[in-house]
């Protein structure tokens, strides 16, 4: 098979079905390699071989062994094969072959779909049925590729939401870390900047750093606050205001909740040498 061009014609039906496949063929060349080809139908193009190019909808796209491509009822296509070029391609109508494509996106514009090698078994034993149950096949091959599609497709998808939500919890990281030195800072104003609802910016962000927003702008503050003491200040009001605490009681409470001493007790032992240095008692995400 892989040396000589097929051509096999389904049962004729008696009315066009939901889903209807005309012919099943594979070709080792393309008649229609000087002047653009015209179809009456829908067809469905499996690589299986070496390299050609399509020009359709005013773009050119390389082909390659396991791509898809399409052509579509009265638009113009040209297919140049070089080196080795065969394919498969199974001719098809019907009300559900229209939705198909409308569901998937393809049309002109976007008629290849790279990367679809695992089907080539299923395109070659599909063209292997018998006659009576050719149609069958055809369809059942038909249908198993827009499967795989569509799976391809949600699949995009789902990587494409998770990578925006991830990307927008690191611009929610980078405003905390622009704006900690703000007293006035809250939950409210950070979900506002990003139109979340606090509850879920806090479980989205700490789903992916492992520590919710306001933990992290507070470990964000006590960084910046064990620089300052490493940078001579000494006084913990002064520290607590640059830090972007509103009152030195807190920043004494946040502190020595993490450090388990309070500020004066920390500084009075770092500079005794009793304590561990400040970049030891960093937290970073």
């Amino acid at each position: 098979m892989d040396e000589q061009n097929i051509c096999r014609f389904m049962p004729a039906k008696p009315a066009p079905d939901v889903l209807q496949a005309i012919n099943y063929v594979y070709e080792t060349t393309d008649v229609h390699n000087d002047r653009p080809a015209l179809c009456a139908t829908y067809r469905m193009h499996f690589a299986a071989s070496g390299t050609a190019q399509l020009h359709c909808g005013g773009q050119t796209t390389q082909l390659r062994a396991g791509d898809l491509f399409f052509v579509f009822p009265g638009t113009p296509y040209l297919l140049k094969p070089e080196a080795d070029f065969a394919y498969y391609y199974i001719s098809y109508i019907g009300l559900r072959a229209n939705m198909l494509m409308e569901r998937f996106g393809i049309n002109s514009k976007n008629a290849v779909l790279p990367g679809f090698a695992e089907l080539a078994p299923a395109w070659r034993e599909g063209l292997n049925a018998a006659q009576e149950v050719l149609d069958l096949a055809g369809e059942s091959v038909l249908l198993h590729t827009f499967t795989r599609i569509g799976s391809r497709l949600a699949s995009h998808s789902a990587q494409e939401k998770a990578t925006d939500a991830a990307n927008r919890m690191l611009l929610v990281k980078k405003y905390v870390d622009d704006h900690f030195s703000e007293a006035g800072l809250s939950m409210e104003q950070i979900s506002a900047a990003f139109s979340y609802h606090k509850k879920y910016l806090s479980a989205a962000f700490k789903k992916q750093f492992k520590v919710g927003v306001w933990e992290y702008l507070n470990i964000v503050r006590l960084n910046h606050a064990f620089a300052l003491m490493e940078n001579g200040h000494t006084s913990v009001q002064t520290i607590a205001s640059l830090c972007g605490f509103n009152d030195a009681l807190y920043f004494s409470k946040v502190f020595k909740q993490r450090m388990g001493v309070s500020p004066r007790e920390y500084m009075r032992e770092r500079a005794g040498g009793n304590l561990l240095s400040p970049t030891k008692s960093k937290t970073t995400i």
